[in-house]
């Protein structure tokens, strides 16, 4: 199931471990799960990214803001979901646009 943010559709949250980004170009947004395991997942934004080729960008332990959102989940699990998007243009317009809406840590 998808996440909306800021009217934008992103694909299903997935966990960051073990995941494999697709080719193409999109933002993504790397969260962890605020909520108890047994209740309905509610997540937060620690991070807005984007990139020409997902597969190709390191999201994940090679990241240069890895070791802030691992500090900002307090020990967590941290999560992906990615919203495609070819245009730069429109990629990093929407990046900005989320980052102020939303203000994540990791993006200060």
């Amino acid at each position: 199931m998808g996440v909306p943010w800021c009217g934008y559709e992103f694909g299903p949250v997935e966990p960051l471990d073990g995941w494999q980004a697709p080719r193409g170009g999109g933002i993504y947004a790397v969260t962890f799960r605020k909520d108890r395991d047994d209740g309905p997942a509610v997540h937060a934004v620690v991070y807005f990214g984007e990139s020409g080729d997902l597969a190709g960008r390191g999201i994940g332990p090679a990241h240069e803001k890895y070791e802030c959102w691992t500090r900002a989940a307090g020990g967590r699990p941290l999560y992906v979901s990615i919203h495609a998007e070819e245009s730069g243009d429109r990629r990093r317009a929407k990046e900005r646009e989320m980052i102020g809406a939303w203000m994540p840590r990791c993006n200060r």
